[in-house]
């Protein structure tokens, strides 16, 4: 049974429903409005032919389009960004073949060559082992890459189609796997051998697409968000493409983001339902100098009979200076479908990673929970 985690400024207050949960983080009010801002020349960035030029309340409402964490490149031209789940890696599109490796606060870990595998590569995609880009600079056929080893494992023909985005699809293929991948403004699904399955024809609006990646969390799905420079009502703009109905549900303009320069470009595009722990989010790569990488929320990946969060999460200390608080909640009545929840079968409650033992709890549906606890 997995457990909902629920972190507090003070502690770490987890519920367990009688099938799965979600992880959430909650921050102290100065911690939410103090988010770290987010930090092109023409050579290095690679436009679209087409283009149109005392805390009373803890945070407990995460949104999607929340920017989860986001820094820059260690220089400019590094288009392609990806994630292993742990890590988060770029590519330059030209100029050098070195892929780097970067943690979640922008710290660069590694830069490294493999060999066989040149410059060119535009979009990454990862399939749990393997990641997989453009193979050169105007290819139709993609690279299988182990950036563990640092190794090229295959080289994979892809039917004569102009590889520009790539994205993973567990699904593809009865459940085998495959790609979606393109230029522009182009569509087309393959075997993991690189054989077309289809070829689409997508939406006009499915244009001047860098980067694409799979989504088979949000309701409504499975989609793919592609990664484009619309040029309205910006050049980084994400489109939500409905894979079964062939139209786009959904535009959101990343223009606004903090940090995010007016002449910027739609890079590469990644995803990931182990990134940051229940949220599929994706990775979105800024053509700007240098580049930036903002990591996106879009939607909850726990199971939809999770429990949603409790409400009137409240962190109050005690007057006169005394070395206590009250931390206190309303169990959910709901869970994260919007549906009623079934039952909460345990709750635990953590201060600094330990575990508080003793404590009793109200384990009913919209049931009150009060504590009184030691701040040192």
């Amino acid at each position: 049974m997995r457990k909902q985690l629920l972190f507090l400024s003070v502690g770490v207050l987890l519920m367990a429903s009688s099938v799965f949960a979600q992880t959430q983080k909650a921050v102290s009010k100065k911690e939410a409005v103090a988010k770290s801002a987010l930090k092109k020349t023409v050579s290095s960035s690679e436009i679209c032919p087409s283009l149109n030029k005392p805390i009373h309340h803890a945070n407990v409402t995460k949104a999607q389009w929340d920017v989860l964490y986001n820094f820059n490149a260690n220089s400019s031209g590094q288009q392609a960004v990806e994630t292993d789940g742990q890590y988060i890696y770029t590519a330059k599109w030209q100029a050098d073949a070195y892929i780097r490796k970067y943690d979640l606060n922008g710290t660069l870990l590694d830069s490294f060559t493999i060999a066989g595998v040149i410059a060119g590569i535009r979009d990454l995609a990862y399939d749990g082992t393997y990641f997989y880009g453009r193979a050169g600079a105007t290819s139709t056929s993609i690279y299988k890459m182990d950036f563990v080893n640092k190794t090229l494992v295959a080289t994979i023909p892809m039917g004569g189609k102009t590889v520009r985005h790539l994205s993973y699809d567990p699904t593809l293929d009865g459940g085998n796997g495959g790609f979606w991948t393109g230029d522009w403004s182009s569509l087309s699904c393959h075997k993991m051998d690189g054989s077309v399955i289809a070829t689409i024809t997508p939406p006009t609006a499915f244009a001047s697409v860098y980067g694409t990646t799979f989504d088979g969390t949000s309701a409504g799905g499975p989609y793919l968000w592609a990664f484009s420079q619309a040029g309205t009502p910006s050049d980084v703009v994400l489109l939500k493409y409905n894979i079964a109905n062939n139209t786009i549900d959904e535009t959101h303009d990343l223009s606004t983001i903090a940090g995010v320069d007016a002449a910027a470009l739609a890079g590469g595009l990644g995803g990931s339902t182990t990134l940051v722990p229940g949220y599929f989010v994706v990775l979105a790569n800024f053509q700007q100098t240098p580049n930036k990488i903002a990591v996106i929320e879009i939607a909850t990946a726990a199971s939809p009979t999770a429990p949603a969060a409790p409400a009137n999460l409240t962190v109050v200390p005690d007057a006169n200076g005394a070395l206590t608080y009250d931390v206190s909640w309303t169990n959910p009545t709901l869970d994260v479908a919007g549906n009623p929840l079934a039952s909460i079968t345990s709750i635990s409650y953590y201060v600094d990673d330990v575990l508080v033992n003793g404590l009793t709890y109200d384990l009913s549906i919209g049931g009150i929970n009060t504590f009184t606890g030691l701040t040192v």
